[in-house]
């Protein structure tokens, strides 16, 4: 039978670091070595409110050796451990191909009157704009627990939608793997990353947690007791940090559990030790920050927080100013697009579609731009060896100007209509072939990604008219 009976206890610590006699056991445990405390019978496992405060109790702790990681969890990287444990199948990403998969099924069911609040009719559009809403509508709902048991429009449908793949793809979606977890817990599983451990340490974490990680944290206190560590204040202005259960936490040291070290400094009162120091300018904010930090660097054991309301405004700066004292910021993770080669790949994709698809503004920058190559060098010109595809800006300029060539859907049309006429200046003949030569190449690259009138035309180039571009402007040559 599987327990019923939560293990929870509280005690509050003062705001701030961790305490000293977990850092002297976490030192300890990692270490292997036995404890003087005859109270303290093993392992302890401990949960950090973000990724960046596990590593920063760790690098503080200076453990000349290896970590057992497996001790020490945020909620994300418990919920992954105990997916694998649990046997669950693997969690994949919503993003992506995932995401796809699940707009095409949507709009399947969309036909099928499915969402017949959101679609009445059948032959109405269902547009990836619902899916993006309903998806996070659902993610909203699953972390509080009460996807399930929502009757507003759409959610059981979309959670159908969802269950249905995860039987035919064998997989976990993100928001279903909490529910998972505390059913399979409920049930009575063990998981393994549990299954050796005394207990756990939850430090102080926001009063904001959502319900399915109390829950997930409740059901495993039924297996291991859970111990936490919350920081006091005013539970109105949620200064008081997060409480799995409403109970007073222990105000005597022999209340606590056993596997608790029991060792405990005297607490003192902390009082406020703030300093202002006035400037005559903004600008010269950065060299006392420098200052300051350099002096605290100095001492032992210095831990520095610089709070920058325009930090990406100021980032370059700050990177400059802290290299030059030998700290390093940590790297911000810029988006594929931030690349030169990214942001030529995206525009790639981006060309057919839009109000601006082929336009003027965007053939210029591809044929000005040197970071991508957009298509395959074709074989050399059959008739005009001087002849390479290759585009003018300046050539496609006056062409948009004079033929009057828009961006937006038919463009792609348009200029391969405008640059198959005879040039009017002869000079200008291989230099408006070879421009045609480069268009044709550029959007059969892009073919699979271009609308369908555009894909439709690419294709049968070959089939269509001479004055369409079959054949190039000056040598006629297929």
């Amino acid at each position: 039978m599987p327990p019923t009976e939560h293990s929870v206890t509280i005690e509050e610590v003062p705001a701030g670091r961790i305490p000293d006699w977990l850092k002297q056991h976490i030192r300890l445990q990692s270490l292997g070595k036995p404890s003087n405390d005859s109270n303290l019978h093993g392992r302890i496992l401990i949960i950090y409110p973000t990724e960046k405060s596990k590593r920063q109790a760790l690098s503080s702790i200076d453990l000349r050796g290896a970590v057992d990681r497996t001790l020490h969890h945020t909620m994300d990287s418990l919920i992954s451990s105990l997916v694998a444990d649990l046997r669950l199948p693997r969690v994949i990403s919503n993003q992506g191909p995932l995401s796809a998969i699940i707009h095409a099924e949507c709009q399947k069911e969309s036909s099928r009157l499915g969402f017949p609040m959101i679609n009445p009719l059948p032959e109405m559009k269902w547009g990836k704009g619902k899916t993006e809403a309903l998806a996070n509508l659902h993610h909203h709902l699953s972390r509080e627990l009460v996807a399930e048991r929502w009757e507003g429009p759409g959610i059981p449908t979309f959670r159908r939608v969802i269950t249905r793949l995860e039987e035919k793809l064998r997989f976990t979606h993100p928001d279903m793997a909490c529910e998972r977890i505390i059913d399979a817990l409920d049930e009575g599983s063990t998981p393994f990353t549990i299954s050796d451990i005394d207990g756990i340490i939850m430090l102080d974490h926001s009063p904001v947690m959502s319900k399915s990680h109390t829950q997930i944290l409740l059901s495993l206190s039924k297996i291991r007791p859970i111990h936490q560590l919350t920081f006091p204040g005013n539970f109105r202005l949620g200064h008081h940090g997060h409480m799995l259960v409403d109970q007073h936490p222990i105000g005597d040291p022999s209340e606590l559990p056993d596997w608790i070290p029991s060792q405990r400094a005297p607490l003192q009162e902390q009082t406020n030790n703030v300093k202002r120091i006035l400037l005559n300018r903004e600008s010269h904010s950065f060299e006392v920050a420098i200052r300051i930090v350099s002096e605290r660097l100095s001492r032992e054991d210095s831990e520095i927080i610089i709070v920058d309301p325009a930090l990406e405004n100021n980032r370059n700066r700050w990177e400059q100013l802290l290299g030059e004292i030998g700290v390093c910021m940590e790297r911000r993770r810029a988006p594929p697009s931030s690349h030169p080669i990214g942001h030529w790949i995206l525009f790639l994709a981006r060309l057919g579609h839009g109000a601006d698809s082929f336009s003027l503004e965007s053939l210029r920058a591809l044929s000005l731009q040197t970071s991508v190559v957009p298509f395959e060098e074709p074989e050399e010109h059959p008739s005009d060896p001087e002849i390479s595809p290759l585009a003018d800006s300046e050539l496609l300029t006056r062409l948009a100007r004079n033929e009057h060539v828009l961006g937006g859907p038919g463009a792609l049309s348009k200029w391969l209509e405008t640059l198959s006429r005879q040039p009017t200046d002869e000079r200008d003949g291989p230099i408006k072939e070879s421009t045609q030569w480069w268009l044709m190449c550029l959007a059969s690259s892009i073919r699979p990604l271009l609308r369908g009138h555009d894909r439709e035309l690419v294709g049968n180039l070959k089939e269509i008219p001479r004055k369409m571009a079959t054949n190039g402007c000056i040598t006629r040559s297929p």
